[in-house]
């Protein structure tokens, strides 16, 4: 297993780096993380192209360049901030410093030409390129802290926020896809988020059949269904949620549909609890819709995991066997697509606890009719 971490008070490595020693197979020397988010995670600054080197010592050390280095020296925790200026020559005098010989990186954040350059830059390390540390730090990630579980609480309550002035203030007839995204945006961040999840989808009519659409110059007209699935992020930790409306009356199909949708989300969201597998989750809704003759329409899996990402750990996918543990928040998303005519998606963000789900969003699932 190797040493354990000794006491280096302000440069310790975050205690969760420690996990990924304490389980190691291999006795290594030091770990690098380069992916921004993980960087994030472990230290709290939102930097780029940056890279944190956590020692077997206990010492951690975060290179950034000059953009990022007076603003990594007021953010970043439990970690010495470095300027990068020469990374071959500086990493170097660190592995000599620390008698690093064997440095294990995230296998999943890595192309093969960074990788090539590693190696010709330091032809005495030998490098550990394996998925143990990136699922390390996935499964770290997946369970998340009170802390981090009231950030997306927050982003959470901002989406619903700006979701209802939409409703409010600018759902007319003429307004465009595009129009209503921006709008959005804008309501987010002026309620504190620092940007959307993703790119919000905000689609009328026959785009909503597309599950991923992208928003258009497509006009709203009387009785066009509107599907938004929209998520804010709010101190780095996202939101994600699906609501469906109609502006007008409703079609008989589409309140049929709409109902057979709802009630898969119902079905899956019963089964969601500390201990289920995700595969039995996906399974809840999607037999319910191939019951009612619709299975072909529903082609993504049912939820995955939200946290720092929009997509992380894990997958409610029936192709996929993960189990939920406390601590995990992730969407509960069927949906039923016709192409060229609309489709539904229901969204939820729910969060395991020990002995229930907890849904995160107060926005009414009922048919909206506008």
């Amino acid at each position: 297993m190797g040493k354990e971490f000794i006491s280096a008070p302000k440069e310790m490595a975050h205690n969760y780096v420690h996990e990924i020693y304490r389980n190691y197979y291999k006795q290594i020397d030091a770990v690098m993380i380069s992916f921004d988010v993980n960087i994030r995670f472990f230290t709290g600054a939102n930097v780029s192209d940056a890279i944190l080197l956590a020692m077997r010592s206990g010492w951690c050390y975060l290179f950034v360049d000059s953009r990022y280095y007076e603003e990594a020296l007021k953010t970043a925790k439990q970690c010495k901030v470095i300027l990068l200026t020469n990374r071959k020559k500086q990493l170097t005098e660190l592995f000599k410093e620390h008698s690093v010989k064997e440095l294990a990186i995230e296998a999943d954040q890595i192309t093969i030409k960074q990788f090539k350059k590693l190696k010709n830059d330091f032809p005495d390390i030998n490098f550990i390129v394996d998925e143990f540390v990136s699922d390390t730090i996935r499964d770290i990630r997946a369970i998340k802290k009170n802390s981090e579980v009231e950030k997306i609480k927050k982003a959470q309550e901002i989406s619903e926020e700006a979701l209802n002035l939409i409703i409010k203030n600018d759902i007319a007839e003429g307004v465009t896809e595009i129009q209503l995204a921006v709008k959005y945006y804008e309501y987010i961040t002026s309620l504190g988020a620092e940007k959307t999840s993703f790119d919000t989808i905000i689609l009328f009519g026959e785009n909503s059949s597309k599950p991923h659409g992208i928003p258009t110059n497509r006009r709203l007209k009387k009785s066009d269904n509107i599907l938004i699935d929209c998520g804010a992020v709010f101190d780095g930790y996202c939101s994600d949620m699906t609501r469906n409306f109609v502006f007008g009356t409703p079609s008989e199909e589409y309140v049929n549909i709409y109902n057979i949708v709802l009630e898969a989300q119902k079905r899956a969201l019963n089964a969601a609890k500390c201990h289920a597998k995700t595969n039995i989750i996906d399974s809840a809704a999607r037999e319910y819709i191939k019951e009612h003759g619709f299975g072909d329409c529903f082609g993504h899996a049912t939820g995955h995991g939200v946290g720092m990402e929009i997509h992380e750990f894990p997958s409610l996918s029936s192709s996929i066997e993960n189990v939920l543990s406390p601590g995990m928040i992730v969407t509960v998303e069927p949906g039923i697509y016709l192409p060229e005519k609309f489709g539904i998606r229901i969204e939820d963000l729910i969060e395991i606890t020990d002995d229930s789900a907890n849904i995160l969003s107060d926005f009414s699932k009922e048919l909206n009719v506008l």
